[in-house]
């Protein structure tokens, strides 16, 4: 029997500060959701070759994909909370998930909507993997020192969104997988900015910043420590994106799914922040 903890009359009840932490989103985006699966759920089950019928509802349909990549919390304890097999779960959650990101419905801004004059920060952040089977030297971090994925994230300061994503394996620089992505071709008129690891930006975009690094065997000078710390305080923001995508526990700890679909949570993860933000 499903737990009585996140049963949906005892779920709508909680405050929001307590919705947000459980879910890792508000009410009114958890109803857009849920108007979504049940959408989803409306037209399998009007399908002559749906399949078996939906055991569980809509509600929990959602409610348990939000829970798994909020809290990561195991699949077998999952199904005891509600009363269903551990593969029922995983169908769960993987179906749903597969559906909302690729309805159409979630997007993130694209260059189109960027004017000139909108400042882009760059940068990239890295989430813990198990051991690949094949190619482990690919997904190996020099700098974390385990096997991870990194997400590039854009972000918009002046709208306060997330741009867009691209995912690639640990082993390959944060440069180069700038120069792999969209984020290489923006207008000349948007300002990028990035951290130490994106020298040679120039050369790709004229409109950008970097720090100044400090040259072998010497100093940087008072102005261009000064000028450092400045664009330090301004690329602080991309470092918050990052800290508050990973609220979602799935990006946090050490991803246990298929690789593959990794780039799902992260796309609903920054589908949620902007949501999160007052201009939108």
């Amino acid at each position: 029997m499903k737990a009585k903890v996140y049963d949906h009359h005892t779920v709508f009840g909680y405050s929001e500060k307590k919705f947000l932490r459980t879910f890792g989103l508000h009410k009114l985006d958890f109803v857009y959701l849920l108007g979504l699966v049940e959408n989803w759920i409306r037209e399998r089950s009007l399908h002559p070759k749906g399949g078996h019928p939906f055991v569980l509802t809509a509600y929990d349909y959602l409610a348990i994909t939000l829970l798994y990549i909020r809290q990561y919390h195991t699949m077998d304890s999952m199904a005891d909370e509600w009363g269903v097999s551990k593969g029922t779960i995983c169908k769960v959650y993987n179906s749903t998930i597969s559906y909302v990101v690729t309805s159409g419905k979630l997007r993130l801004l694209s260059d189109k909507d960027l004017s000139d004059g909108d400042i882009v920060v760059v940068d990239a952040t890295e989430s813990h993997i198990n051991r690949p089977k094949k190619g482990q030297k690919e997904y190996y971090s020099g700098k974390k020192k385990y096997h991870t994925i990194k997400t590039q994230i854009l972000f918009c300061m002046n709208k306060g969104l997330i741009v867009g994503i691209r995912l690639d394996k640990g082993h390959v620089h944060d440069f180069e997988i700038f120069k792999r992505s969209e984020a290489a071709n923006l207008p000349d008129g948007v300002k990028e900015i990035g951290d130490s690891g994106y020298q040679g930006l120039g050369k790709l975009h004229e409109n950008s910043e970097t720090p100044i690094k400090k040259p072998r065997g010497g100093k940087l000078s008072k102005e261009q420590k000064a000028s450092n710390q400045k664009l330090s305080k301004i690329r602080i923001c991309i470092e918050h994106v990052n800290s508050w995508v990973k609220r979602f526990r799935i990006l946090k700890d050490r991803y246990r799914n298929r690789r593959c679909n990794f780039w799902k949570p992260m796309f609903l993860a920054c589908v949620v922040f902007n949501w999160n933000q007052p201009n939108m």
